[in-house]
């Protein structure tokens, strides 16, 4: 990523990992989680098997976000200083009303597809000149392993004799993951996650499940882009969005590489649950679309600068994995706040009374 010096990304990460309490420790004490590491360690030892990192805080008090509003567009209108944003308007879902709210800035976070979306609903963009629209695909696969754990195996028979798994109910799910080498160029997660296309059917009991997930790069190329139109519109009224994008050969040969490899790992954690083989995902399901409006340093090839000021405005800012300009395999969130870091401090500086 040239947008950012080394030191630069270095210090952005290091603050965005303690804002969002990244900890590889939360689940130390889950049987599970200690006994994938174990068995990994010992069948795969020529592999590092570590902890997930995960943002999560045990007990902690869940916050309030307001929902079912839905931002139409923002008012664009010249001036004497150029063009400046003159409101944005909002639309209460419930009431089905609308509101115009104002402020020094603007900042759109509506994810990978509903940010451009709503750029494009504004008057942004060109259709003959689209972003990148860059994909992550995954691989999934889930299974099963029965195994005793000491004295929490014996205190939860104590309380529920009857029950015929040693797994306490409220042993955490474990959270594992290779780590990436020269020779496994793939994000590897080993958990039991909440996932549509990960469910586990009512009759399996969940702690007798994991799930494996693989997560190739995918290069950013020009023939991969999403576009919209206004004479097709969604359930919101808003303009749809058509993805045109393709699997180049080169990735396709990673792919297969990773599922190989999954399916490797899986046969030393155990046996695949029935209707849960192996399988490639649709694009899209790994829900990290990134690139949308990509960050860049030349206005032709990007949407934003660093700071995430879109090109030419000064108080529109874009937010999200759509800012992302590269090719990655991990959970992008922390690259994101790196991004959202960096423009939260370019607005405060923005903001700031001149002298």
């Amino acid at each position: 990523m040239d947008i950012f010096t080394a030191e630069e990304l270095d210090s952005l990460y290091t603050e965005a990992e303690k804002l969002i309490g990244r900890s590889t420790t939360v689940l130390d004490d889950s049987i599970r989680q200690q006994l994938v590491l174990k068995i990994l360690s010992l069948e795969l030892p020529d592999r590092l098997s570590v902890p997930l990192p995960i943002a999560a805080k045990l007990n902690e008090k869940n916050r309030n976000l307001l929902h079912e509003w839905l931002c139409k567009k923002l008012e664009i209108e010249d001036s004497k200083d150029g063009v400046v944003v003159n409101g944005a308007i909002v639309k209460d879902l419930e009431v089905d009303e609308y509101v115009k709210v104002k402020a020094k800035k603007y900042v759109i976070c509506g994810g990978p597809i509903l940010t451009p979306q709503l750029l494009y609903a504004s008057g942004f963009g060109d259709s003959q000149n689209p972003h990148y629209l860059p994909a992550l695909r995954a691989v999934e696969t889930d299974r099963w392993k029965i195994p005793g754990w000491k004295e929490k195996v014996q205190e939860h028979h104590r309380k529920f004799p009857k029950d015929p798994l040693p797994f306490p109910f409220r042993d955490l799910d474990p959270q594992v993951t290779l780590v990436v080498d020269r020779d496994h160029k793939w994000h590897t997660q080993i958990h039991r996650d909440a996932f549509s296309y990960g469910a586990a059917p009512p009759a399996i009991d969940k702690r007798t499940v994991i799930d494996l997930r693989y997560f190739g790069k995918v290069e950013p190329i020009r023939d991969n882009y999403v576009t919209f139109d206004d004479k097709i519109l969604d359930g919101y009224s808003m303009p749809q969005p058509t993805f045109r994008y393709k699997i180049s050969e080169a990735d396709k040969k990673i792919s297969h590489e990773m599922m190989k490899d999954m399916e490797t790992v899986a046969a030393k954690l155990g046996g695949y649950l029935p209707g849960s083989e192996p399988q490639f995902l649709k694009p899209g399901l790994a829900l990290h679309l990134c690139g949308t409006t990509r960050a860049g340093k030349d206005k032709k090839e990007s949407c934003c600068t660093k700071d995430s000021v879109v090109h030419g405005h000064r108080d529109i800012y874009v937010g999200g994995l759509n800012v992302i300009p590269n090719a990655n395999c991990t959970n992008p969130t922390l690259t994101a706040m790196c991004f959202a870091i960096q423009g939260v401090n370019h607005i405060i500086k923005a903001l700031k009374p001149r002298k």
